[in-house]
Order: C-alpha cells, then structure tokens, then sequence
C-alpha cells in the first residue's frame, strides 16, 4: 500500500521570493542559465500493523495484535539538473539527468529491488505557457508518456521561504498555491510503477493539511551562509465509504457489498537550509510519524461486521544538493 510520502521530492512549479531580514542577507531563488545542481536524496518509511479488531453489531468479539508484520519502503534518488535557459534568475529550459532511481522493499516475505523507469535517461524539460512544463527524452529513447508529466524546472522547497521580510523566530502558515505545491498536489511526477494513486488523490482533495515554517537564524555549510528555515506539517484525512481499491482490496475481495472507512493522521518535523549567495536549497532533513486505520463493514444474515485495522508509519528523509564552486563563495 502507499502512503502520502512524508516530504515529496517533486520539482516545484514556482518559487516564491524571500528578503531574510536585518539579521542576514536577502534569500531569493536563483537558477541563471549554466547552473548546474545535483540533488540527492534518501527517504524510508516504514507501516507497522499495529492491532486487528472485530465487531459485531458494536460489540468486540475479537482480534489481537499481529505481531511483526512491518513494511518497509527505501527510495534512493538522484538527479542532476543543467539550466540550459533562464530569465530573471527562473529557468524555462532544462536538462535532467536521472542518476538513480532505485526503490527496495521489505516485508515479512522478504525483500524486492526495482528501478524506476527513468533511470539513467537523460530528458530536457521546457516551459509553455500555455501547456505547462513539457518533457522530451534525449536522443529519442521510448519512455511510457505517464512518466513524462508532472515534472517541473525548480524545486519544491522554494516555497517554504518568507514573502515577506522575516526576522529571526517568526512563523508564517503555508497557504494556497505554496502550500499545495509543497505538499506535492500540484506537480508530482511518477518515478516508479505504481506511484500516485487514490489514496493520493483522496488526500489532496479530502485531508486537511497545514505547514507552519519558522525563519530559525544562520548558519554555515561548507563555507556558505545559509538561512535556516525549520517546519511543522499536520495533515488529517476522515472519510467514509471510500473506493476499497484504496487499501489495495481488489475486485472480488472483501465480503460482497462491504463499505470501506478511512482514518489518516501525519506529524513531520523539517529542517531546512538555503545558500544565501547560491540562491538554492542545501539541505532538507525530515522526520514524521502516524497512523492510518481503515474499517471494513459488511451485512451477513442480519449482524453488522466491522473489521478494524490500525496501522503505524514511521518516516525519514534527507535531500541534499550540492552545485560545483559553491563551497568556493566565501572565499
């Protein structure tokens, strides 16, 4: 089953500017034609069945916990991004090479590797303004065209910056476009088979998501001065009678006529830190917990049925990006 990621590496669509205050230089976006970036990034979560209860008619007649019966998912992405064309610091064209994309998954049957589809291919991404962000692979490699949308030219965590001159220990809430493209509800590529998905988009259009972002000071990175930027993410999703695909229960499965329930609740902490002079995120560490449990209620001769699963998820992730010369800025 996939769960909501606990911080989406998607590319984002826009980048908001940010003046960081009288305690340290102005922050702004910058990806002027010739840059190069390499972004890295490790992400694991783990689902742990916690306990299985059953009802009847309202009444608990049963279940237990499972015992060790945990998920385990670890992607490992890299990329390296060439701006070929820019104006005003914004890139319109740019060159993606996909260095790895590789996934592992443990379950209690064991472990399985895959690639995604994209690995090693090279593509070139360009901006139209009427039809968005276009990708074309280089040299005329035959790539499903599913895993050619959803790209973007810069990075969603542009979006965690300030509108506004902020000093140091002010918050400010995500709202709007920013907020949906921090989330990944706006540009969200799919990098393995099977990403995305209802569950994705019932938590788009059902949940209720709020991200808190604080301006916590300076600090140096291999010679450069970052802004420090840390962050709260809430996301709650209630919904009833929900398409039983959603918890992976297929057609024929499950007891005929049976209506599915849904319950989710996440809690990420983040840290991020932004290359004043760079212009471009450098490191982003998160880490977050929840819970997920669905119900499964089904009729049989007059009783109510209620099948109760509840489900941990623990999560991590470490995104990293590094640009030749920038360790020589404060040189």
């Amino acid at each position: 089953m996939y769960i909501p990621a606990i911080q989406t590496p998607g590319l984002a669509a826009a980048a908001l500017f940010c003046l960081v205050p009288s305690s340290g230089p102005g922050v702004e976006p910058s990806y002027p034609e010739g840059r190069v970036l390499t972004f890295e990034r490790e992400s694991s979560v783990s689902i742990t069945m916690e306990r299985v209860t059953i009802f009847q008619d309202g009444e608990e007649v049963g279940g237990g916990e499972p015992g060790e019966q945990v998920q385990v998912q670890t992607d490992y992405l890299q990329i390296t991004d060439r701006v070929l064309a820019a104006e005003d610091g914004m890139p319109s064209r740019v060159e993606r090479t996909f260095d790895r994309i590789e996934r592992t998954e443990e379950t209690p049957k064991g472990s399985e590797d895959e690639s995604g589809p994209l690995d090693g291919f090279t593509i070139t991404l360009s901006l139209d303004e009427e039809d968005g962000v276009q990708a074309e692979v280089e040299d005329g490699e035959d790539v499903d065209g599913e895993y050619l949308t959803g790209f973007s030219l810069t990075y969603d965590e542009d979006c965690l910056l300030p509108e506004e001159e902020a000093s140091e220990g002010d918050s400010w809430e995500l709202e709007g476009e920013a907020l949906q493209i921090f989330l990944g509800h706006v540009q969200d590529p799919s990098l393995f088979e099977g990403d995305g998905g209802e569950l994705d988009d019932l938590m788009a259009e059902a949940g209720e998501h709020s991200v808190e972002v604080t301006f916590a000071g300076m600090e140096e990175v291999d010679g450069m001065d970052c802004a420090v930027f840390t962050y709260v993410r809430r996301t709650e999703l209630e919904a009833d009678d929900v398409d039983p695909a959603i918890i992976g229960m297929g057609e024929g499965q499950g007891p005929e006529g049976a209506q599915v329930n849904l319950k989710v609740e996440l809690d990420v902490e983040g840290r991020l830190l932004y290359a004043v002079e760079g212009g471009h995120p450098v490191l982003l560490e998160s880490i977050g917990e929840g819970s997920l449990m669905h119900e499964i209620i089904a009729e049989q001769e007059g009783i109510e049925i209620r099948m109760r699963f509840e489900l941990a998820i623990e999560g991590s992730e470490e995104n990293t990006w590094s640009a030749p010369g920038d360790d020589e800025e404060d040189e």
